[in-house]
């Protein structure tokens, strides 16, 4: 109980974005897998990439997320040439594995969703906590005009669990799964 309680904690500093690099190091502390991208190398493609992508398209709203070297970009951009053009320059960042460019193209969105989409993301971190079988750890949540992105390395059964209960969070639009997903052994 006292882990959860601590578990607890950490989702709600990391959502408020104050703890996110402390806990980046703690957590990898489990970890000692030396075929998994670092922590540290998954935050500073994030920072390159988005300093970069900001600075070529300063109206759109790009969100660049890194979670085991597969690069997810969500947001808001103008023009179909802007989204099509932010992939191709994330594609060619160092160590990148894969990109999913989940751009949309309109206005970007105002604070009060933005504020909604991290009251979201709070809650989901909070339900995989409760998930009994699954590692929080091996889940990265995005959440955009309240579409919940999952991303990790899980079994079937665990993204099952974990897409099923997402779906029933309230405010929660659209679960998109880019998990992924080996068989159950």
């Amino acid at each position: 109980m006292k882990n959860f309680i601590k578990k607890i904690g950490l989702v709600t500093l990391i959502s408020s974005g104050i703890m996110a690099p402390i806990y980046s190091f703690a957590d990898n502390s489990q970890n000692n897998d030396s075929s998994q991208p670092s922590i540290v190398d998954n935050q500073s493609t994030k920072f390159k990439l988005s300093s970069k992508l900001n600075d070529m398209y300063p109206n759109s709203n790009i969100e660049v997320t890194v979670f085991n070297n597969e690069v997810l970009l969500t947001g808001q951009v103008k023009e179909p040439s802007i989204k099509q053009s932010a992939g191709q320059v994330a594609s060619t960042f160092p160590d990148v594995k894969s990109v999913k460019n989940y751009l949309t193209i309109g206005k970007k969105q105002t604070a009060e969703v933005t504020r909604s989409d991290s009251l979201i993301t709070t809650k989901v971190a909070a339900k995989l906590l409760t998930i009994s079988g699954v590692d929080s750890n091996d889940i990265k949540v995005v959440t955009t005009n309240h579409v919940v992105y999952l991303l990790g390395d899980v079994t079937k059964t665990e993204a099952t669990a974990v897409i099923n209960n997402v779906k029933k969070i309230n405010g929660v639009k659209k679960v998109v799964s880019l998990l992924n997903v080996t068989s159950d052994s």
